[in-house]
């Protein structure tokens, strides 16, 4: 269906094929610039500054991926009432969600830029961050969280314009401020010398470039989505509610979980630079490898949302059928290709004197979670329609299963089998949460709504 008045396709007619596979390959665009903002910093860091910068970005992970999963898990919450208000066709609903979302990504950022300004070394030291690492680290750390605002408010921006299905417009700001971040990481980095610090501002520079167009855009070519003093005045509680009903089991989970990791994370700190350096390395290919998967599912997740809300429960079984159906597909071709391709793709990422050992230890976390893609993509696909469904508790029991098998790491596989532990527990984290996404699925008669 398109809206005319308003120039966005919307999800709930037309060849689902088409508006998955159209709505999907534009955020996997995104996605994959999005990644080469962390990516080209590990990259740049790693190549100029050595091991020990890019051990100390490494470290830093988890701690950013905390703070910035409590501010995303709640914006897919108010994507699902965004997507949920367009299938219905009321825009005064949608532009109160919108300032709903205004005050969480202030409220977030609030709290980032507490976190990093007063509590950033103290964290770092909790976490067992090596010596060597620490200062770096700490200065990494600070400078991304002053920056948060931009990282917050582009996701609002981007989960907003999604949840209307507009998946395209986003990757042209994406790409123009990629392109920057890279050429702003290499003058800082290797112009200047200014090492992590200088990877750092180039990113939050890039970022804030994307969210000045973002803006700019949605002004001037979006104006149902552009609020007024009317629109504060006119958003109920009832509305709030509602969307914190959506909103806080996903922060709750994804940011619980990232807490969680970061314990994991100061297990694998206990062995040192360069096997913090590989894992680092590592997590950068994965996450690049599975984000078409994730695209896929976050287009399911819009479009469960908007057929919900038109009523139209037999495009949701058919929806969720085709997704699963690709990504399966998808992940079995990025199974053979990162057991075979990894050790290369690792050595883009170092060029000194611990190479050899740095791809070794990237390369050993690889070759154990690939034979788990399968799981993670089935996961993947039933988590979005649950989401999609208003499904509440789901987020919340997922959560439990991830911070069970990252406890399992930390007090028995990696007793047992050593950092190999660890790498496993990843696997049988992801299969033990398709189990659950399935089982609750069963719930649901989609052909009846």
């Amino acid at each position: 269906m398109k809206d005319e008045k308003n120039g966005l396709s919307l999800m709930t007619e037309g060849n689902i094929w088409k508006k998955l596979i159209g709505f999907a390959v534009p955020v996997f665009c995104c996605s994959v610039f999005q990644q080469l903002y962390s990516t080209v910093d590990a990259v740049i860091v790693g190549r100029f500054v050595g091991t020990e910068g890019l051990a100390a970005i490494g470290v830093t992970g988890q701690i950013i991926m905390l703070t910035v999963s409590i501010g995303l898990g709640l914006m897919m919450g108010i994507s699902t009432a965004v997507s949920e208000y367009c299938g219905e066709g009321r825009w005064d609903k949608v532009r109160q969600v919108v300032v709903i979302s205004i005050f969480v990504v202030i409220a977030t950022w609030v709290l980032k830029l507490i976190t990093g300004l007063f509590l950033a070394e103290p964290i770092l030291r909790a976490v067992n961050t090596p010596p060597e690492v620490l200062a770096s680290a700490v200065l990494y750390l600070k400078i991304v969280f002053v920056g948060g605002l931009f990282t917050y408010a582009y996701s609002m921006c981007i989960f907003i314009m999604r949840a209307c299905g507009d998946g395209s417009r986003p990757l042209f700001f994406l790409a123009f401020s990629c392109i920057c971040n890279i050429v702003l990481d290499l003058l800082f980095v290797k112009g200047l010398s200014m090492g992590v610090a200088g990877a750092a501002i180039g990113t939050v520079i890039a970022e804030s470039l994307a969210v000045l167009m973002c803006l700019v855009y949605m002004k001037k070519k979006m104006p149902m989505l552009w609020v007024s003093r009317e629109d504060f005045r006119n958003t109920k509680k009832s509305r709030v509610a509602y969307v914190l009903k959506l909103s806080v089991p996903t922060s709750l989970q994804v940011s619980i979980v990232s807490l969680v990791a970061i314990f994991v994370q100061a297990v694998i700190n206990e062995y040192g630079a360069v096997v913090v350096a590989g894992y680092a390395a590592a997590q950068k290919i994965e996450q690049i490898v599975i984000m078409f998967v994730n695209a896929l599912s976050g287009a399911l997740n819009t479009f469960t949302a908007q057929n919900r809300g038109a009523a139209r429960f037999d495009r949701i079984k058919e929806g969720r059928h085709i997704t699963v159906l690709i990504s399966v597909g998808f992940m079995a071709v990025m199974t053979v290709f990162v057991f075979f391709a990894g050790k290369p793709l690792l050595g883009i990422f170092v060029d000194d004197a611990d190479s050899a050992a740095v791809v070794e230890e990237g390369y050993l976390y690889l070759k154990i979670t690939c034979g788990f893609y399968i799981l993670l993509s089935l996961w993947q696909a039933y988590m979005a329609v649950l989401r999609g469904m208003a499904d509440v508790l789901m987020p919340l029991v997922i959560g439990g299963i991830q911070i069970f098998a990252n406890l399992s790491a930390i007090w028995v596989l990696e007793p047992l089998l050593g950092k190999g532990g660890i790498w496993l527990a990843v696997g049988v984290s992801w299969s033990l949460c398709f189990l659950g996404a399935f089982v609750r699925m069963r719930k649901y008669r989609l052909e009846k709504g």
